[in-house]
């Protein structure tokens, strides 16, 4: 028996183990390794675990996606041990994701009265920004496939929907033009500034730049309570540049133009 096909044998027997030991879990196959998934709310799934077999029989990658998610950077680690360990890890992965997903909502709403559905904002000191009252938290749900390598040039996608549902905004950008290793600091750069802009802490860029729209849609998405989802779309094919990535998802998701769900066409 080949290597390759008793790593097959292994993960399919991980497989089953998991979906019966914990069958509110989906587990879904790779090329040699498979993810475990949880859903959160019903619709939308996050990764729990990658796992991927290595070289030696029995020895295994394993990334902690949800803490990966959790820290932005990439947690992983070999592993060779039993079933009750890996379970161990996928419960401690899942618990991370519940918690994460009580401690915010996708965007976080604000308490309105009958008489008046804006936030209401008061101005703390004489040139201090106005402040909302109710804690607002950056906090979008994130999409990543299962072929995704983070470390690697790519692109992603910001998407803003209404209350009702439709598509209010579309962005899609790249990460990685000086070459891998990449991970998630240009992610983190949002988070960084979307949540000053929540807080009414001075915006470190200049507020011509383009990527200021960007951050303004979504600090605004946030202030009405409307769905963010981040979108880790892919890695460039081979032969395929970044920059021709990048085009061809701006015409394939409708991102360029001067709709105002249209982002890329106002930068």
């Amino acid at each position: 028996m080949s290597q390759d096909s008793s790593a097959q044998e292994c993960l399919l027997a991980l497989r089953d183990s998991i979906e019966v030991h914990r069958s509110h879990l989906r587990v879904g196959m790779l090329e040699n390794g498979l993810t475990v998934w949880f859903s959160v709310d019903g619709n939308s799934e996050l990764r729990a675990i990658r796992l991927r077999a290595k070289g030696r029989q029995g020895v295994f990658d394993l990334k902690r996606a949800a803490s990966s998610r959790a820290e932005e950077r990439e947690i992983c680690e070999l592993f060779d041990g039993s079933l009750e360990q890996l379970l161990s890890i996928i419960d401690s992965e899942v618990e991370l994701i519940r918690q994460r997903a009580a401690a915010s909502s996708p965007t976080r709403r604000l308490p309105v009265n009958d008489s008046d559905a804006h936030p209401q904002s008061k101005i703390v000191g004489g040139n201090a920004p106005a402040r909302a009252e109710c804690s607002l938290s950056f906090a979008p749900e994130v999409v990543e496939p299962e072929d995704f390598d983070v470390t690697l040039p790519y692109a992603y996608r910001w998407e803003i929907f209404t209350v009702g549902g439709e598509r209010a905004g579309v962005y899609i950008g790249i990460a990685g033009r000086k070459g891998p290793p990449v991970g998630y600091s240009r992610i983190r750069r949002y988070w960084t500034n979307v949540e000053n802009l929540l807080a009414g802490r001075p915006y470190a860029s200049n507020p011509g730049r383009p990527y200021r729209k960007v951050h303004d849609a979504l600090a605004n998405a946030v202030r009405v309570g409307q769905r963010i989802v981040l979108t880790y779309l892919q890695n460039p094919a081979d032969g395929e540049s970044l920059d021709e990535l990048e085009r061809r998802l701006i015409r394939e998701h409708d991102s360029f133009g001067p709709l105002a769900h249209q982002l890329n066409g106002t930068l």
